[in-house]
């Protein structure tokens, strides 16, 4: 067995991810890698920004599934976040409290400034964009999106955050399923709004974008026709035609002929579409024709952070 196998446990809105990696390799590889979705967000606008006691139980079911698995494959600690949902929700403490005192889970909710700054790390440090100098990474998640400027020294240079997400746009216009014309356009513009305060500065015309999140890697699936192995769509580009064209699949379809599309999880199936929106809006909005995808989101960043910067006192 490796000497030490850490775990990195990411709680976000939409679903909860944990990754287990060998300090002694350098997080090169995942020894253990799995996500669940548990929409831990879900219905929070309409529960007066509190979350509700279903999503709490099944989150904390979903929580306990995987930490057992991940102690199962040798993970020897683990280090928890969580992130938009638990920043905002009123009764955060409670679903806190839940997870010490039935998980012996501690969990520091972090701060938008934070997340993103893992994010970003998560993308920095990775061997494909290690040597690449300033990078644009967009973090969609299912609360909230990140855009993050890096300069050339790998160091996060300028964050902006934005209060929607894949979940909470696909809750608030695209319920339905065929979406109507008019509830997309309202989508559209919505998202159309709250990127109005993303401004580039020159030099950031050009960065190199970067995105994180399961809504990304989704439509990449998709547009690959879901017949590449998952692996192969970490840096694979991912163009906005390509965005508008699986969008316009989706928006058309049937929730139960989403369910069949190649490339997309049943149970994103009804949260797609406002990713997808958020995505062609914030490659508009970056002046980006083309993204390259990362698999390696949040959770990564964790990773190196609390087991290679934090332990070492050196940035890699």
């Amino acid at each position: 067995m490796s000497s030490f196998l850490g775990g990195a446990l990411d709680i976000g809105t939409n679903s909860v991810k944990i990754l287990v990696a060998d300090r002694d390799c350098r997080g090169e590889y995942a020894h253990f890698e799995l996500g669940a979705p548990c929409r831990l967000g879900e219905g929070m606008q309409r529960n007066r920004g509190a979350l509700r006691e279903d999503a709490m139980l099944r989150t904390l079911d979903a929580l306990g599934s995987l930490l057992q698995q991940a102690r199962a494959a040798g993970m020897q600690q683990v280090h928890a976040v969580g992130t938009s949902a638990l920043r905002e929700a009123s009764n955060r403490e409670q679903f806190l409290e839940l997870a010490r005192s039935r998980l012996q889970l501690d969990i520091e909710v972090v701060s938008g400034e934070e997340e993103a700054r893992l994010s970003f790390l998560a993308v920095s440090i990775d061997p494909l964009w290690k040597q690449k100098g300033a990078l644009c990474v967009l973090d969609i998640g299912g609360g909230s999106t990140e855009v993050i400027f890096g300069a050339p020294n790998g160091e996060m240079e300028q964050r902006v955050s934005i209060r929607m997400g894949a979940l909470t746009l696909s809750d608030r216009y695209l319920g339905t399923a065929p979406a109507p014309a008019v509830r997309l356009a309202e989508a559209r513009q919505a998202a159309a709004a709250a990127f109005e305060h993303v401004t580039l500065k020159p030099e950031q015309a050009l960065l190199p974008l970067i995105g994180v999140g399961g809504t990304i890697s989704t439509l990449a699936g998709m547009e690959r026709g879901g017949t590449a192995p998952n692996g192969s769509l970490h840096g694979w580009p991912l163009a906005i035609e390509a965005v508008e064209r699986q969008l316009h699949r989706l928006v058309s379809a049937t929730m139960q002929q989403r369910m069949q599309f190649a490339g997309l999880s049943p149970q994103r199936a009804d949260i797609i579409p406002g990713g997808a929106v958020l995505l062609a809006q914030a490659m508009e909005s970056l002046g980006a024709n083309t993204l390259q995808v990362s698999l390696r989101g949040l959770r990564w960043g964790l990773w190196y952070d609390r087991y290679l910067i934090s332990s070492s006192g050196a940035e890699l």
